[in-house]
């Protein structure tokens, strides 16, 4: 699965083992439910993973090493509004004071919108992509997880709340969030779950954070910890 691949990377990386891995479909959403709130619960942080179905909505649209900041926010802004959340993966890492190890509880969301009269938007590459990974669109439009954001929330139930559920336990509990290179994944969550995203980039930063208060991106801490290296690689050799 293409979320989960994620995951088995970033055990590798900190050498723990994953004790579960759960797939969570329309059909056992419901039973699911109480164990992914406890795994939540207990957990020290969170990591996260979105698979969606376009990249750019336009040539003209697509990102620039030249974009500022909010040119930047704009274009994925763009992305997020005209295409879906077509799966997720979570992974609940809980400590283990025995053994001094982390245990990730990993669950593989499949998501589908489905509320009023939806309309789906695929772009190819990410088709081609989402196929080279044996992504199941089966399972994604027969016993895909419906979701809705925050303007229908109070007026749905569970159900067909479905991931829109997991995304406010996330933000009721303010855990550590975890991904890689997440920028587009954030602002598809933010779309998706909670609420239409602003049109200020400055905006987005101060509402998002107060969502999720500390978020951890594993891109950013590689390009530190490359950019600590060559400030210090003249004299590491004295150590």
């Amino acid at each position: 699965y293409t979320c989960t691949f994620y995951y088995y990377t970033l055990l590798a990386i900190v050498h723990e083992s994953t004790d579960f891995l759960m797939e969570v479909l329309r059909s056992n959403f419901t039973s699911s439910l109480p164990f992914i709130e406890d795994c939540l619960h207990k957990c020290d942080f969170v990591a996260v993973d979105t698979e969606f179905t376009g990249l750019a909505v336009s040539t003209v649209e697509e990102a620039s090493l030249f974009d500022s900041m909010q040119e930047r926010y704009t274009k994925v802004r763009k992305v997020a509004q005209n295409f879906i959340v077509c799966q997720i993966g979570l992974s609940a890492f809980i400590k283990d004071s025995a053994t001094n190890k982390y245990v990730a509880h990993s669950f593989n969301f499949y998501v589908l919108p489905r509320h009023q009269d939806m309309r789906y938007s695929f772009q190819a590459s990410n088709v081609d992509f989402l196929c080279t990974y044996k992504f199941d669109f089966n399972k994604l439009f027969y016993d895909g997880i419906p979701y809705v954001d925050s303007a229908l929330n109070i007026s749905t139930k569970t159900i067909e709340k479905g991931f829109s559920s997991v995304f406010n336990m996330l933000v009721e509990l303010k855990k550590p969030l975890l991904g890689h290179n997440m920028f587009y994944d954030l602002l598809l969550m933010y779309e998706k779950f909670y609420e239409p995203l602003p049109v200020q980039y400055v905006d987005f930063k101060q509402q998002l954070h107060s969502l999720f208060p500390l978020i951890v991106d594993t891109k950013n801490v590689c390009l530190g910890l490359k950019k600590v290296e060559w400030m210090f690689s003249p004299i590491l050799h004295y150590f």
